[in-house]
């Protein structure tokens, strides 16, 4: 006689499968590895470019091995792609666990004051 599949198992559910229909539901793997890549962002910025540098860039979502980088700024971007590239990207992958990052793609944009530099003001 051949196993059915429409009837579940019996018995308790195990906890491990629980937990991670916990974390699918809630999003919760997602905003870890997000973290994770803002902190290795920032981290590898420090390190190659320095604090202000930091403060003017926002990492988005990497895609098939690919980040986007918004820049504050013509300058800093033309600094940070054609100067500091490869160390970033050599910076960022010794920082990240799990996501390979082959490619650095940076663009000119805005970053919102909580996101981002501290306005001429002195507030973020």
């Amino acid at each position: 006689m051949a196993p059915r599949y429409d009837q579940p198992e019996r018995g308790p559910e195990r906890l491990s499968e629980i937990l991670a229909k916990l974390f699918v539901a809630r999003g919760w793997g997602q905003r870890t590895a997000r973290s994770e890549l803002d902190e290795a962002w920032r981290l590898a910025v420090v390190s190659v470019a320095g604090e202000a540098a930091a403060r003017r860039t926002l990492p988005g979502n990497p895609r098939r091995g690919s980040l986007e980088v918004v820049v504050d700024g013509s300058a800093l971007l033309a600094e940070l792609s054609g100067f500091h590239k490869e160390a970033l990207l050599e910076a960022l992958n010794g920082k990240l666990k799990g996501t390979r990052i082959t490619a650095i793609k940076f663009r000119a944009g805005k970053i919102s004051a909580g996101n981002g530099p501290a306005d001429e003001k002195g507030g973020r």
